[in-house]
């Protein structure tokens, strides 16, 4: 495996933006800034939700319910074959 050596830490700071889905058209999603030793970025939680469920795919997170999976994914338009590797 290759060794990570600019892993990002949280800068303390969020900031909300209007992100639409297909069941709330006034959702807002939350970013938190980060920052590496290089620059300064935002990452939505609707994109660290998706790493949790590649965790979840990869057998690498402890075992959260299903009806957990399903509340996330259709609240941020994530479909659910991300999570079980279906088309």
């Amino acid at each position: 495996m290759k060794e990570i050596n600019n892993i990002a830490d949280t800068t303390g700071r969020a900031t909300y933006q209007s992100s639409p889905t297909k069941i709330s058209p006034a959702m807002e999603q939350l970013y938190f800034e980060m920052e590496d030793k290089e620059h300064v970025f935002q990452i939505g939680l609707k994109t660290i939700l998706e790493c949790i469920l590649f965790g979840a795919k990869e057998k690498q997170l402890p075992d959260l319910p299903l009806s957990w999976y399903t509340e996330v994914c259709s609240r941020y338009d994530i479909p659910m074959s991300e999570l079980f590797g279906e088309d």
